[in-house]
């Protein structure tokens, strides 16, 4: 079909539906991969992004997970290099990933220690800002994912870090780290 008529999305989409170990040739693996470059190129990122995770769901209801990359970030815990985030969720009955308790974490789930504040609000990360929500919610009217906005970041040289928004609104004033005595250049 895709050699006839170069149709690899349709091909691509088919073959997402299907269980993995139904096919054992390597073309359906090329099929896919090229689908996700062909979204790529037409910086679809969102559907790209639907596209995987819908695609690694099914998997993990079919019981293979090999195709599915683990995370690449984690949140540790600064006391007691446990993951934060890890600890706050737990498995439901079908397998998926729920909250073990509603509301917002300020400390470390293992090790009760409080989690970093950010360097310019000083709230806890975790904490709502209401400012921050008002703004996402008006980016998410406007069509634009805003969820990097409420992200808590930090410098890789200095480890000092905050909310994204607030970082980034730092930065297009300031060269240095927001952090007093810190002489880091966290943008360089």
């Amino acid at each position: 079909f895709v050699d006839r008529t170069g149709d690899v999305q349709t091909a691509g989409l088919i073959v997402s539906q299907v269980p993995l170990r139904k096919f054992k040739d390597p073309r359906v693996d090329e099929w896919v991969s090229s689908y996700r470059s062909l979204l790529d190129r037409w910086q679809c990122y969102h559907v790209r992004a639907r596209f995987d995770i819908d695609r690694g769901r099914r998997q993990r209801i079919q019981g293979d997970t090999s195709g599915i990359p683990a995370p690449q970030v984690y949140v540790r815990c600064g006391f007691c290099n446990q993951s934060v985030t890890h600890s706050l969720l737990m498995s439901d009955k079908d397998g998926r990933r729920v909250a073990a308790s509603p509301g917002i974490t300020y400390c470390c789930p293992n090790c009760r220690n409080m989690l970093p504040r950010c360097s310019l609000c000083l709230m806890r990360l975790g904490t709502p800002v209401d400012e921050m929500r008002q703004a996402a919610a008006l980016h998410r009217s406007a069509g634009h994912p805003a969820g990097f906005d409420l992200w808590f970041t930090w410098c890789q040289s200095c480890r000092h870090g905050g909310h994204a928004a607030h970082l980034l609104e730092w930065f297009e004033d300031h060269e240095r780290c927001p952090v007093s005595d810190c002489r880091c250049r966290c943008l360089s």
